[in-house]
């Protein structure tokens, strides 16, 4: 495929045993994310719609630059995102499908939520994920409270303590 169309775009989609065989030789061909078997189509289309859709110099009624930014990390984006003061919501998707979302205020991230987790914890588990997409949403009017009870910065840092601590077994 990289031979014929170098700068094909594509989503591996297999069970869990073959995902877990060819994932270090497909990884160095960059997909955009693994999804495993069984597939939920929402989830599916959650992870096709930003790479079908055409992209605009400037969304509907939002000011700024829109981006399609690659080769990056949850962290990373959530930096980007807090320094810029941003009031959005940001929804994470994993390669096994998993939608996480975190929610910023003036740039302060004020509530996270995960499967199975809230608050720090499931900033935590969205911080460890290596692979999938994210987008910007609309924020829910869902009030401005910090339900983390820290800055930014803080949460960020004890977010990917928990992370490193869980992946190595602490």
């Amino acid at each position: 495929m990289r031979a014929r169309t170098p700068d094909a775009r594509f989503i591996l989609m297999t069970n869990p045993t073959t995902a877990r065989a060819v994932r270090p030789e497909v990884d160095a061909l960059g997909p955009i994310c693994f999804l495993e078997k069984p597939l939920d189509l929402a989830v599916l289309e959650r992870v096709l719609r930003p790479e079908l859709e055409p992209g605009q110099i400037a969304p509907p009624g939002r000011a700024g630059f829109s981006a399609a930014i690659h080769e990056t990390d949850p962290i990373s984006i959530l930096q980007l995102k807090c320094l810029g003061r941003a009031c959005t919501e940001i929804e994470f998707l994993n390669a096994r499908g998993e939608l996480g979302r975190v929610t910023l205020h003036n740039g302060d991230i004020i509530r996270a939520e995960a499967p199975g987790a809230s608050g720090i914890a499931a900033l935590a588990k969205m911080v460890a994920w290596k692979d999938g997409a994210a987008r910007e949403i609309p924020p829910a009017n869902a009030g401005t409270t910090n339900e983390l009870g820290m800055g930014w910065e803080m949460a960020l840092m004890e977010a990917t303590r928990l992370a490193d601590e869980g992946a190595h077994g602490a």
